[in-house]
């Protein structure tokens, strides 16, 4: 079933051709280049070589169809602060770095926190920043070696209810049912 097009809209008709809305991609690192070892690289790179891998990545984004994405994996706030708003390309819905323990996973992105106060520290530094979104790493991540993610459970919650009360969304990014679970506040 067909409906009138509202008044004013200009309708094309294309045969042969399928139209999609713009897809979302709701996890992306921006800051990486999608190589091998993409985000142990990133701390050595310059600023002027994030940015370009962070255009490149906006570009073959929007290429393939995607008109959105959210940066989960921003170095030191270069996408919130240089290409949260870009002139072309998808939407970007940015994180800051993501929140993690002292060297824990993502920690090279410069957002380790360690205990209650330094959590909420983070939370705020994200909101100052711009940030659309807190990411706070609950676990390690599937590729990481390491011991839990961020704090105390206790603590992990305090930052997430944090960012609730600064009306910014807040995740929490787990490996595993136990890390799922405590990232929605349920018992393990």
């Amino acid at each position: 079933a067909t409906a009138a097009a509202p008044p004013g809209c200009e309708v094309f008709y294309r045969p042969g051709t399928t139209l999609l809305p713009g897809l979302i991609d709701v996890h992306v690192h921006l800051c990486g280049d999608a190589g091998p070892d993409a985000l142990d690289r990133i701390p050595d790179l310059t600023a002027a070589e994030i940015d370009a891998t962070v255009e490149t990545a906006l570009r073959a984004h929007l290429a393939a169809g995607v008109t959105t994405v959210r940066d989960l994996g921003d170095h030191r706030f270069a996408v919130v602060d240089r290409h949260h708003t870009p002139a072309y390309g998808p939407t970007v819905v940015a994180a800051g770095p993501p929140i993690t323990s002292v060297g824990g996973h993502c920690w090279s992105m410069g957002g380790e926190a360690a205990g209650a106060e330094d959590l909420r520290r983070a939370v705020r530094e994200r909101v100052e920043h711009g940030a659309d979104v807190v990411k706070v790493m609950v676990s390690g991540g599937v590729m990481t070696v390491q011991k839990d993610g961020t704090a105390k459970t206790d603590e992990k919650r305090q930052a997430l209810a944090r960012a609730n009360l600064e009306h910014t969304e807040a995740l929490g990014k787990g490996n595993g049912g136990a890390s799922r679970r405590m990232s929605v506040g349920e018992s393990s």
